[in-house]
């Protein structure tokens, strides 16, 4: 079984928050800042990358987002993808928690801590100026159209683990698709679609964004 654990940094230069690298899987870091010297860790692949948007208003996320959407196309022929923000570190062998937690399943996520609905996410979003609020707008009408239900799960995903296979490489260009015509905030989509797909997943234990929510990921760095 091949594992790889992908994150990326663009527009935020600070330490690679891994300190222990397993064995059982293979590193990567994407991004396009100088700040990352692949010298400075040999058993971390460091590809550096140019923005893949041209537009201007939230382009760091929005760069950074495209490895962790579709991380079979930059980096192909892993069984196993485990995702991390930059802003939080991995601190448990890759390969344990593949058989612990996804095993059949096509993806390991947490749930969301406070809501358990896409359309009070999406209030949220617009409420705090998180991303663009017609934008928002319009993917909340779309899935209204749709007919999808309030109260149908939300996930934070700052981190997940998912099976490469069939299904979750039709996802994964679904959910690119969602995140070009609409919001950026991916918990959005993912919910969307994870529930419209009928994908496998199963919960990881806690929360992962926070102080000491779970055992898994460590949140180290905090933004104001």
């Amino acid at each position: 079984m091949k594992i790889a654990v992908v994150t990326s940094s663009y527009g935020l230069d600070i330490p690679y928050p891994n300190e222990f690298i397993y064995e059982s899987a293979d590193y990567f870091l994407f991004t396009n800042s100088e700040y990352y010297i692949s010298d400075n860790n040999e058993n971390l692949n460091i590809i550096h990358s140019p923005i893949y948007t041209i537009s201007n208003r939230f382009k760091n996320r929005r760069a950074a987002k495209v490895f962790k959407i579709i991380p079979e196309y930059f980096i192909p022929n892993y069984d196993v993808y485990i995702w991390h923000d930059i802003t939080h570190a991995l601190k448990q062998d890759p390969k344990q928690l593949v058989k612990k937690y996804l095993k059949e399943n096509d993806y390991a996520i947490f749930q969301h801590e406070f809501r358990d609905c896409l359309f009070e996410e999406a209030k949220f979003v617009k409420k705090l100026a998180y991303d663009d609020k017609k934008l928002v707008s319009r993917q909340i009408s779309n899935y209204r159209s749709l007919k999808h239900p309030n109260n149908s799960g939300l996930y934070e995903l700052s981190s997940y683990i998912k099976n490469n296979n069939d299904k979750t490489k039709e996802f994964s260009i679904k959910w690119f698709e969602q995140i070009s015509k609409f919001s950026s905030r991916d918990q959005i989509s993912f919910a969307f679609l994870i529930y419209n797909l009928k994908m496998k997943y199963s919960l990881l234990p806690g929360f992962v964004n926070g102080k000491d929510k779970n055992e898994i990921f460590k949140q180290v760095f905090f933004s104001d």
